[in-house]
């Protein structure tokens, strides 16, 4: 590895690391259990008592979702005092969003203070996409998934898998030379689709997240252009043209990007939509 790292070869280190992945040898990133049990008990209709009963099993969570179910966003006539009264403010749909944000934000951290700001970047990118995602299907009132929040969330999931495969070998550099963001940047967007694609499987979501993972970057190689797919495409080219990316700012033509001809949405709608994303990352700072 301390050889690989020295000489830069990282199309070597994705091809030793991909083999890493595919015989269990690497450390994958856990999705909370606690969120798996929250969608099995939407799916099922479950009562708001048995929710607020699961989440009130996580002090983190139950603890932010009060907290966020009183703050100027949503906050009322009076000031919500139990888990039941903050879901029931802000919706199940909404809290079940606020979940998935509470319990993923843990996993861009880490003790290399070198990857400190290309994994908040990341974070922001990809709290961005979830949000654009979920703005722009509402926007569109058409049928399709009700999950895009998340799957605009987790899009991006194989550049963090990639991340913290590069933390773990840069650890294990005696030199201190490690890998250039320049070069870790090109690695991350070359091959962040398929290890997306694969951790999206071992955490068992429903075949559609993987889909959007691998090719909401390539949509040239996707076999079907689902509504979707289309949607978190756009939503990852807005959250870049806002500045929400690894790289910063991006200059972008969304209005004509495929998948804003695709919806043919013209441009005043994108900036609005630019403009709603904008506001609810302004409101998130406390979770970034």
């Amino acid at each position: 590895i301390r050889d690989l790292v020295r000489s830069r070869g990282l199309g070597d280190v994705y091809k030793r690391q991909t083999l890493r992945f595919k015989r269990g040898e690497i450390n994958l990133p856990a999705y909370a259990k606690i969120n798996k049990q929250f969608r099995r008990l939407l799916e099922v209709g479950a009562s708001l008592e048995k929710i607020a009963e699961l989440l009130k099993q996580d002090i983190v969570i139950s603890s932010k979702l009060l907290s966020i179910s009183n703050s100027p966003y949503y906050c009322g006539l009076t000031k919500n005092k139990t888990l039941e009264q903050a879901i029931s403010r802000m919706g199940l749909k909404t809290a079940k969003n606020h979940v998935e944000i509470i319990s993923n934000r843990s996993l861009y951290t880490t003790n290399n203070r070198k990857y400190r700001s290309p994994l908040k970047k990341l974070w922001e990118h990809s709290l961005a996409c979830g949000y654009a995602s979920e703005i722009l299907s509402n926007h569109l009132q058409i049928q399709m998934n009700d999950e895009l929040f998340t799957m605009g969330l987790l899009h991006d999931i194989g550049k963090l898998l990639l991340l913290q495969i590069v933390i773990e070998i840069d650890s294990k550099s005696s030199d201190g030379q490690g890998i250039e963001i320049t070069d870790l940047n090109e690695t991350l967007d070359t091959y962040h689709g398929l290890f997306g694609a694969s951790l999206l499987k071992k955490w068992e979501f429903p075949p559609e997240f993987a889909y959007i993972a691998q090719y909401h970057h390539r949509l040239d190689e996707a076999e079907t252009l689902s509504k979707e797919l289309m949607i978190v495409h756009l939503a990852n080219l807005i959250s870049n043209a806002l500045g929400y990316s690894l790289d910063g700012p991006e200059t972008v033509d969304l209005e004509h990007a495929a998948s804003a001809q695709f919806f043919d949405l013209p441009l005043p709608e994108i900036i609005q939509v630019e403009e709603n994303v904008k506001q609810l990352m302004e409101n998130s700072v406390v979770l970034q």
